[in-house]
């Protein structure tokens, strides 16, 4: 079947648009067909999976990871979470995102315990920067809360950096091995401190 020529032209030029949106909806590039990355916009569907050592809970007052060395100052744990939900992505450089998680503690294995803990919720917010390459850095703080426990925590700084896909579609992080400050408020308001090192992967994918 063959369309007159002006129904071809209208056909083509529709198309062209439609690309034209569909790209410009995830993110802009510089030049003609291609380049680099230049900003993110919308959503990312994210799952992540961490495994992470931890200082025991401990008074504010309390170093239980030493910062340099990495060495445990206080008894640890080792726990593995993973997560999901959705991050939202601006053209200034901020970032959001509201999921839920859950954690397995992989030093409870005697008779009563209870080594996960699901339905963690998260809320996070920071920001991201995009460099040569499609190089990409994430800093965010987060806020989780722990069900039926009436307690939340608060995690600070998550930093991670990998690489954006083509036409910004799929974006992969690794976290960087920094320490992190974990802040547990209790149900009287009381304050626990503990850090952790983590080796952590996000896998973003864009949401239609």
């Amino acid at each position: 079947m063959s369309f007159p020529k002006q129904d071809r032209t209208d056909i083509g030029a529709g198309w062209v648009i439609v690309a034209l949106l569909s790209v410009g909806s995830t993110a802009a590039w510089a030049g003609d067909g291609g380049g680099e990355l230049q900003y993110l916009q919308g959503d990312y569907g994210l799952t992540t999976v961490s495994n992470c050592v931890r200082a025991l809970p401990h008074p504010p007052s309390i170093v239980g990871l030493d910062p340099n060395t990495r060495q445990l100052l206080v008894p640890g744990e080792a726990v593995a979470q993973s997560g999901s939900g959705v991050m939202h992505f601006y053209k200034d450089g901020r970032a959001i995102f509201k999921g839920t998680a859950s954690e397995l503690d992989i030093d409870k294995t005697t008779t009563s315990d209870i080594p996960s803990i699901p339905g963690l919720t998260l809320d996070c917010d920071g920001t991201y920067i995009l460099a040569s390459g499609n190089k990409m850095t994430l800093l965010v703080t987060c806020r989780v809360g722990v069900p039926n426990a009436g307690i939340s925590f608060e995690v600070k700084p998550v930093e991670a950096e990998g690489f954006v896909g083509s036409h910004g579609r799929s974006i992969n992080l690794n976290q960087k091995q920094n320490v992190q400050i974990v802040t547990f408020t209790l149900p009287n308001g009381a304050e626990l401190k503990s850090e952790r090192v983590c080796a952590q992967r996000f896998d973003l994918s864009k949401l239609f």
